[in-house]
């Protein structure tokens, strides 16, 4: 039985999941800056694990969510979190924060687009 109350019940787990990390990456590079990064390990595997969330979130988009998306390069996405979990020692950490830091917007505004659909 659903809870009419929640409307987060009615948001598919991988949108849910892909604007938490949005929010965490927002967080930990809104703190820091590349040259920064580059010698805090810690903020560093924290960015790293929330981009291969939202890696691993977008693989669950149906073909109508990316059509609806289709300016998201979500191969690309797919593709990042491959490199974060397989060949995690090649891993550019300017590569990484321009994805935090220059693409993360657009996809948060798909992101948050294809929730409000779900409502």
């Amino acid at each position: 039985m659903r809870d009419s109350g929640s409307k987060s019940r009615d948001i598919p787990l991988h949108l849910i999941g892909m604007a938490t990390a949005i929010e965490r990456i927002r967080e930990v590079a809104g703190e820091t800056n590349l040259a920064a990064l580059r010698d805090d390990w810690r903020r560093l595997a924290i960015l790293e694990r929330q981009v291969e969330i939202l890696s691993e979130a977008s693989r669950r988009l149906n073909d109508d969510e990316k059509q609806l998306t289709f300016e998201i390069p979500w191969r690309e996405i797919a593709a990042i979190g491959n490199i974060l979990r397989h060949e995690y020692k090649r891993v550019d950490v300017v590569i990484l924060w321009d994805v935090c830091t220059v693409h993360l917007e657009p996809l948060s505004v798909a992101v948050e687009k294809l929730m409000r659909m779900q409502r």
